[in-house]
């Protein structure tokens, strides 16, 4: 049997001391927002110090950092209830897209819908939206083109990269290579005439004029509409 580690053994040692330490926050918490439930459940010292180790043993495979920061969000939130130590990790410990402002599947897809035809111009509420909408197809974005199976196909792509990055893992560099693939290269005069070709494409679908009307049809229209 091989001897334990004497640095592993002292990071161990350091980390059971900061879980501690980091306990005796959250409940210091706990007797300032629900002084009442707490005296409910732990009546004693001793059944606060089993609480304590229960709420420790929750924290295996987090950081210091993770617990000090879900304590913090705890204090702060206005929840009614104290949670238990499976809440506490799942809604206050644990990473999510809002903490890193990922906006959501939908607000994502909508801000891509509406800014498809200025890629370069606005200000993306998150790198990672005009990201996947690349991955999407920028003109199926734009042109609504089987707007159904565009959405599905944005969905997937986003909702998968947003876990990949929750994760842990670095998405930007391997989604550089795709970035914008129908902006890249465009010279800015083209860029320009297909931002006026959207435009006046937009006024005639407000006035019901399909894009590929026929001539003839397109003026018996505009004389009824006189």
């Amino acid at each position: 049997m091989s001897a334990a580690n004497p640095s592993q053994t002292r990071t161990t040692t350091q980390f059971s001391r900061q879980s501690e330490a980091l306990a005796t926050d959250l409940f210091r918490v706990f007797e300032l927002y629900w002084p009442l439930m707490m005296r409910k459940a732990w009546p004693s010292v001793d059944l606060q110090g089993v609480a304590k180790g229960e709420y420790q043993q929750h924290w295996a495979g987090l950081t210091t950092r993770q617990i000090s920061d879900g304590i913090e969000k705890l204090r702060t939130s206005d929840r009614k209830f104290m949670p238990n130590p499976t809440e506490f990790v799942r809604d206050f410990c644990m990473t999510t897209a809002r903490d890193l402002g990922i906006p959501s599947v939908q607000m994502a897809w909508q801000e891509a819908c509406e800014h498809s035809h200025e890629i370069e111009r606005w200000q993306w509420s998150n790198g990672i939206v005009p990201k996947v909408a690349s991955l999407t197809g920028w003109h199926r974005i734009r042109t609504g083109e089987r707007l159904d199976d565009t959405r599905a196909a944005f969905e997937e792509h986003y909702t998968t990269t947003v876990e990949r990055v929750l994760n842990g893992t670095n998405v930007a560099d391997e989604l550089k290579h795709q970035a914008l693939p129908d902006y890249q290269n465009i010279p800015q005069a083209e860029k320009q005439e297909r931002y006026a070709a959207m435009l006046r494409q937009k006024e005639l679908n407000a006035m019901g004029i399909p894009d590929k009307m026929r001539h003839g049809d397109f003026m018996s229209r505009m004389r009824a509409a006189l």
